[in-house]
Order: C-alpha cells, then sequence, then structure tokens
C-alpha cells in the first residue's frame, strides 16, 4: 500500500482528533491489541459492509486474517477498509485482500498505517427524565420494541434496553424510529458502537446515527438546541 492510501482514510464520521498509528512496530502492537482485545470488526468493500473477527497479526507472511460466520467470497475490488470502536475510541484503516484461503477466511495485507480518534465531536443532552423522548427499533421478526433513549446528539445517543427484549453486538446496524417531542418522529439508521451492564440486569448501548435525512437531521438539531436551553 502506498503513501496516497494512507492519508486518504478519514471520512466525514473521523475528522475529529485524528491520530495516525504509522511505524511498523506500532502497527503490529495495535493489531495483536485490536485482534485480544476487540475481536469483532466491520470491513467494508465496494461490494457490502460486513463483520468479522480479527486475527492475530502474522509478521512472516506481512498478513493479518479475518473470519466470517458465513461463506464470504471476497469482494471484486481489492481495497476494503476495517474499522471497529474499543473505549471511546473508533479506529480504521485500508488495506488489501491479498488471498481468499476459504470461504469463511481472508487474509489481508498489514496496513501501512491505522488512524484513530477520539471523543465526541459534540455533547449530548441527557434524555432519561423526558417520557416523550424514546427509540423505537426493528427487530428481525418484524417486530417494533420501544425504549427509553438515555441521551442524544445529531450525531449519536444511547438507550437502555433488557438481554430478554433484544441482542445487540458492537458494529450490528438497526433501523430505527426517533420518538421526540410534540409527537415528531424520524427514521434513522443506527451502528452500535458498545453495549455495557447496568442496573436491574439492563444493558445500555451507545450508537452512531449512520443514516439521517438532511431534513430530519435538521429537525434533530432543532429539538437539541432547545434542550440545551431548557
Amino acid at each position: 500500500m502506498n503513501q496516497s492510501m494512507q492519508t486518504s482514510i478519514p471520512s466525514a464520521e473521523m475528522t475529529h482528533s485524528v491520530m495516525w498509528l504509522s511505524l511498523r512496530e506500532d502497527v503490529l502492537a495495535h493489531l495483536f491489541y485490536a485482534a485480544a482485545e476487540i475481536g469483532e470488526v466491520r470491513i467494508d468493500s465496494a461490494d457490502e459492509s460486513l463483520n468479522a473477527s480479527l486475527a492475530f497479526p502474522n509478521e512472516a507472511t506481512d498478513s493479518v486474517d479475518v473470519f466470517f460466520s458465513q461463506q464470504t467470497p471476497p469482494p471484486a475490488s481489492a481495497i476494503i477498509r476495517v474499522r471497529y470502536h474499543h473505549d471511546g475510541n473508533s479506529y480504521e484503516f485500508l488495506t488489501v485482500v491479498s488471498q481468499g484461503i476459504d470461504g469463511r477466511r481472508w487474509r489481508l495485507a498489514i496496513p501501512t498505517a491505522v488512524a484513530r480518534w477520539s471523543g465526541r465531536r459534540e455533547d449530548r443532552y441527557r434524555t432519561d427524565h423526558l417520557k416523550n423522548f424514546t427509540i423505537t427499533l426493528e427487530r428481525d421478526d418484524g417486530e417494533g420494541v420501544t425504549l427509553p433513549l438515555q441521551d442524544l446528539s445529531t450525531q449519536g445517543l444511547s438507550m437502555c434496553y433488557s438481554p430478554l427484549q433484544m441482542q445487540l453486538s458492537v458494529n450490528q446496524e438497526l433501523i430505527a424510529t426517533l420518538n421526540l417531542s410534540d409527537g415528531i418522529q424520524l427514521p434513522v439508521l443506527l451502528e452500535v458502537r458498545y453495549s455495557r451492564s447496568a442496573e436491574n440486569l439492563r444493558r445500555v448501548a451507545g450508537c452512531y446515527i449512520r443514516g439521517i435525512s438532511p431534513s430530519s437531521r435538521a429537525t434533530l438539531g432543532q429539538i437539541i438546541a432547545d434542550l440545551g436551553v431548557r
């Protein structure tokens, strides 16, 4: 991979507080850490976006393998984006698929650099005391589950749920509707960034708002601005 690939990584989501790991020993150390502590990653190609498990890097072959839960042929375009999140930090790197070992395993070239960014780009406002601020998630069975919102911004949110209602995992995408003040409903596409234990055998999931129309984002921004002056 060349230097131009390294500098093309940051997207609109990750232009805040970006730090680069570019020394080979730092990249390798980070990949060992990611395999041990994070494990699950998101693989983006030109064709699709998939969840995978990250293996330890192999210095001898200058590669790192990823594993899929089902048969997954390598993409037509060899360049892919690998992204993952841990402890409030987000990571991305570009690499190439050097080999498809079998239907559930790809061999990737060790990247020349890994981008890391941390922190939120804006404050979130607590909404757990507002009973009319909820979110309805669409489950696989077509049923909707309505949950209380813990906090909210134009970029993300957190919500409280019971594992008996549904199971959420990091990098999972969710189709949802925000139910806000004055009966306003905004459809959104979410990506789960974390899920942690909470009181009374419940869990809190933090999500990035990956998809929302410009008009809905403007409406959401106005509602949040109103929260800030209450």
